[in-house]
């Protein structure tokens, strides 16, 4: 029997730089392998996004509420939790255990090496200075194998947890690809009403959390250079927001550069939107732009390349996986806007530039970010350990 006990600790789809955006990974990876037969329970706390996601809901074969969030206020309060998590397993029978994130690794590998289950991790976190502490390189010697969504993932934990290479797998997250993208003016023409942006503006986006890491000041600063020789440009950012007291600090931050730099008529900004409104956002943007400063994947680049739209990215990190410069995208060095308005301004005064980077960015996406392709990879390994 396929089973898996897929264990989230996260209680936000990517709200913090703990967390990151393994949430949206965990929806459709277990959705794809419910499809191939597997029968998963998830594990989470009870304010986990995962929760409220009808269509996961349906594939699963039960959910385990449990205090498995990843801060823990303090050690009296996890060794209880880990106590009532550990009495629960031998109910989920044989099985293996799948934790999400480098914070599951203090709930998988005491359950693993008690009662000799194989366990697995998906690190999906830039969290570097945690991978080289010691309780990265005790927690994962009871993990059969490790997933990474890139080599900067890979081999950080590598480097910090000291662990062996040859078990830990290099997995890029999977998003959903159209074969086919149908860019509509009409649609593009509906964005700008619903923006209030003038008839026939170029549209050049970006989407992040509200977080320092995301470049938020970069872009902010390279939309008034690239105004100044382009009048018709706008510049949107999607995912600016003030709803907890870690985002309120860069939030207004943010909305002071904006007024100060009288470029509130240029930049338009709007909270975290739905992932499907999110990506209607990048299907009808002239140019989409990943500007952060330390990126442990990007799914966000992979997103705009299904939507087949030109992307320009900071060469850091996991982007440096996703992006081919000058053929899938165009890299600028990380904080560096005037290096940004320029790779911007090439996009927007050759066209066909453009155009041959949103081509082969959407072929490459489909070639190597399929949900099908990633779980692939991941059900392969997992097989074996059923076998073994």
């Amino acid at each position: 029997m396929r089973t898996l006990v897929f264990l989230s600790t996260a209680t936000g789809f990517g709200n913090t730089a703990e967390c990151g955006g393994g949430e949206y990974f965990a929806s459709e990876f277990l959705q794809e392998l419910h499809r191939r037969g597997w029968q998963i329970t998830l594990c989470c706390p009870s304010n986990s996004p995962l929760l409220g996601d009808i269509t996961l809901r349906s594939a699963l074969r039960d959910v385990s509420i449990v205090d498995i969030s990843a801060k823990i206020s303090t050690p009296m309060v996890f060794f209880f939790n880990l106590a009532k998590w550990l009495q629960r397993i031998p109910k989920f029978g044989k099985c293996i255990l799948y934790g999400n994130g480098f914070e599951s690794l203090k709930w998988i590998s005491p359950a693993a090496q008690f009662f000799s289950l194989p366990a697995f991790c998906h690190l999906h976190e830039s969290c570097y200075a945690s991978y080289a502490s010691w309780r990265a390189r005790i927690l994962s010697r009871s993990v059969s194998d490790i997933f990474a969504i890139s080599n900067t993932v890979r081999d950080r934990f590598i480097e910090g947890a000291k662990f062996p290479a040859e078990s830990i797998h290099l997995t890029p997250n999977g998003v959903h690809i159209e074969a086919q993208v149908e860019k509509r003016e009409s649609d593009k023409c509906a964005l700008r009403q619903e923006f209030d942006l003038p008839p026939h503006s170029r549209i050049i986006s970006m989407a992040a959390r509200t977080n320092p890491l995301k470049g938020h000041a970069v872009f902010i600063n390279a939309a008034k250079r690239v105004h100044a020789t382009h009048p018709s440009t706008r510049f949107l950012i999607v995912g600016l927001q003030d709803t907890t007291a870690e985002e309120q600090s860069l939030y207004t931050a943010m909305m002071q550069m904006i007024a100060q730099e009288d470029l509130s008529e240029i930049v338009r900004t709007c909270p975290m939107l739905p992932l499907e409104q999110t990506r209607r956002i990048m299907r009808c943007s002239d140019i989409f732009v990943v500007p952060s400063t330390s990126e442990g994947f990007g799914r966000t680049a992979i997103e705009a390349m299904a939507e087949r739209t030109p992307l320009v990215a900071s060469a850091v990190g996991g982007l440096l996986d996703i992006v081919a410069d000058g053929t899938t995208g165009l890299l600028f060095p990380p904080c560096d806007d005037h290096a940004l308005a320029s790779k911007i301004t090439a996009i927007l005064e050759k066209p066909i530039l453009g155009d041959r980077i949103a081509r082969a960015g959407h072929d490459a996406a489909i070639a190597r970010y399929s949900i099908r392709s990633m779980t692939d990879r991941i059900e392969v390994i997992l097989r074996k350990a059923i076998e073994n």
